[in-house]
């Protein structure tokens, strides 16, 4: 959601690298991931616009909730929107 909102950069690596907002902390420590077959299968379905989970407008997301709309929550995480 992120690229495709005039609010951030227009492409993946810059919206996981960008400093302010600092969003995606584990970023730094992509060298040393080690994801699984299922966690790449989700990664290419949202990328290929095969699932759509989120609202459109919902850019934000942490362990509390960041703006008052909330879009959902998923585990321990706030998904919002503005």
């Amino acid at each position: 959601n992120r690229i495709a909102s005039e609010k951030f950069p227009n492409t993946l690596y810059e919206v996981l690298s960008q400093k302010k907002p600092t969003q995606f902390a584990s970023w730094k420590h992509r060298d040393s991931a080690r994801p699984t077959e299922k966690e790449y299968a989700s990664i290419y379905s949202v990328l290929n616009g095969e699932t759509n989970i989120l609202r459109e407008d919902t850019l934000y997301f942490a362990t509390k909730k960041l703006t008052r709309n909330l879009d959902v929550k998923i585990d321990g995480h706030y998904f919002c929107y503005k």
